[in-house]
């Protein structure tokens, strides 16, 4: 009897703890699903916040937007490859001021990547997820005195892997670009754009009144201007000026892919025994004495090159014509650059580095030289068709010579700056590359290699990505050099050792003989004074209010 008091209330205490257990954990689910909904309507808010944020900044970035980024970056990633950052897509209201400087007509957001063409400028902004990269082939902008209050100043970071780092601030109505080091390198104007290359030389374009003007140095570049139509084809005639003097030459503007450019034309073709002549071996070696032998630039580069002991055939003089005037301009324009180092002797190469023109690769030009010969040869053989005819054989895209299969080798004609997994550096005229890969990538560049470079240029088998655009600059200046060539040809046949030809009749060419412009050196000396002036107006507004010290790498 003792035992049910108890017995009760052990009965009691479970009843009790099987209501209770139920009802804390209903009481917790509650509250998981309290905390569920609180961060769902977070997220939620976050993600609308965020998009409002992107569809504002796909135009103009709106003052809230702009403070909620004061900390962000405003720098760009200037690739010799496209440069991606996962998880990373900026647009930032800068780089969008910046694109409205050249063109009306822009897109921007994520993934994007704007084209901006003017008529005679070659005007490219590109933006995309986790890169932000420029090509200008700008436009003339002389403008007022810019006071310190008129630049603005922004965050920098830094991007990882091919790519070069640039710091970008505004200057006025200028966008100014500098690399790790606080050095200017570009210079975005409303009419002109200035380049400041890794090796201190210095490219201005700038483009007026459908007329543009390209400056590789003091008293180097050319003016280019519409000169013939025929049909749908629209042609330009550029005037270069070298060493003082002009030349004239035409090119056929196109567009492929939505990117300008430009075929150079011959002005007349030689009859065809003069080609077959040029073409096949010569009866006998020849002996050639060349009258560069004691020229500043030839002691300068004997190192790197040698010309052929004799020469069995044209295309084999032809290759050391080519070589020799690419490295006469390489000469001028390290002499004319105006932060060069002159203190190293240029015939002592670097250590390590490539000591001289290989026999392998200096072949390699050679049978170059022998394709673009018969190419034009077959060309002249073509009789003069009318602009009616051409029209209906030309195909729908006219593909860039750059990217033709059979051409992978190129000689440099003008400084180029590369970005490699080492760094920056330059490749200048004279300097070899090959093509390694065929299709364009979003923006318009390709893979090549570094076969052969002279001291202080970039190592051989350095790798990195080029516009076509630039390729295709290089194989117009192969084509023009080769033809000088065999302008020099035909009038020095028969003397200095050459055997005679057979016919140096010349042919009309696809177009008329352009005439060299007779202000085109006073031109390029006006926009070289105005670029000058450019670069004198940034460096003292930026004196007035210095720029930001980047932060360093990790």
């Amino acid at each position: 009897m003792e035992l049910q008091p108890r017995n009760s209330i052990f009965r009691l205490a479970g009843l009790a703890l099987c209501l209770l257990v139920p009802l804390a954990s209903l009481a917790y689910r509650g509250g998981d699903k309290s905390k569920s909904s609180s961060s769902s309507r977070s997220t939620s808010s976050s993600h609308s916040s965020s998009a409002s944020s992107h569809s504002s900044g796909s135009s103009h970035t709106s003052s809230s937007s702009r403070s909620s980024r004061a900390g962000s970056s405003s720098s760009r990633s200037y690739s010799g490859a496209p440069s991606h950052i996962p998880g990373t897509s900026k647009t930032t209201s800068s780089t969008s001021h910046t694109s409205s400087h050249y063109s009306k007509h822009s897109a921007s957001g994520n993934g994007s990547t704007n084209k901006i063409h003017g008529t005679e400028s070659n005007v490219k902004l590109h933006t995309g997820a986790g890169k932000t990269s420029s090509s200008v082939n700008g436009r003339e902008h002389t403008g007022n005195s810019v006071h310190a209050a008129d630049t603005h100043r922004t965050s920098t970071d830094f991007h990882h892997g091919r790519s070069a780092f640039r710091s970008e601030t505004n200057v006025g109505d200028r966008r100014v670009a500098r690399d790790e080091h606080g050095r200017v390198r570009d210079i975005h104007g409303h009419d002109m754009y200035i380049h400041n290359g890794v090796q201190g030389d210095r490219r201005f374009i700038v483009t007026h009144n459908d007329r543009r003007v390209v400056g590789y140095g003091v008293g180097r570049g050319f003016t280019e201007r519409r000169y013939y139509s025929s049909g749908t084809h629209v042609y330009v005639q550029r005037t270069y000026i070298f060493g003082g003097r002009p030349y004239a030459y035409a090119y056929r503007s196109y567009y492929y892919r939505g990117w300008p450019y430009y075929h150079y034309v011959p002005a007349y073709y030689y009859h065809p025994f003069f080609y077959g002549w040029v073409y096949n071996p010569w009866a006998r070696p020849v002996y050639y004495h060349w009258g560069w032998f004691g020229d500043p630039w030839y002691r300068g580069y004997g190192y790197y090159f040698n010309p052929y002991p004799v020469y069995p055939s044209a295309s084999l003089w032809l290759t050391d014509y080519l070589l020799a005037e690419n490295l006469r301009a390489a000469y001028e324009a390290r002499s004319s650059s105006y932060v060069a180092d002159t203190s190293q002797p240029l015939d002592t190469p670097a250590a390590g580095s490539q000591s001289a023109l290989s026999p392998e690769v200096k072949q390699l030009v050679a049978d170059e030289v022998q394709r673009q010969l018969d190419a034009e040869r077959a060309a002249a053989a073509q009789p003069v068709e009318s602009s009616q005819l051409r029209e209906t054989k030309q195909p729908a895209e006219e593909v860039p010579a750059a990217l033709d299969p059979k051409q992978k080798i190129f000689i440099v004609g003008t400084n180029l700056d590369l970005v490699s997994d080492a760094g920056e550096c330059a490749v200048t005229p004279g300097d070899v590359l090959l093509r390694t890969s065929s299709t364009p990538d979003a923006d318009n560049k390709v893979s090549v290699s570094v076969l052969s470079s002279k001291k202080g240029d970039c190592p051989v088998d350095t790798t990195s990505a080029v516009e076509v655009t630039e390729l295709q600059e290089m194989h117009n200046q192969f084509r023009e050099k080769m033809d000088t060539g065999l302008k020099s040809l035909a009038e020095n046949q028969g003397k200095n050792g050459l055997p005679e030809a057979p016919n140096t009749e010349t042919s009309p060419g696809e177009v008329p003989p352009p005439t060299a412009d007779p202000e085109a050196e006073t031109e390029l000396q006006r926009q070289q004074k105005n670029a000058e002036q450019e670069e004198q107006t940034v460096q003292k507004a930026e004196s007035a209010s210095p720029p930001e010290k980047p932060p360093q790498r990790d």
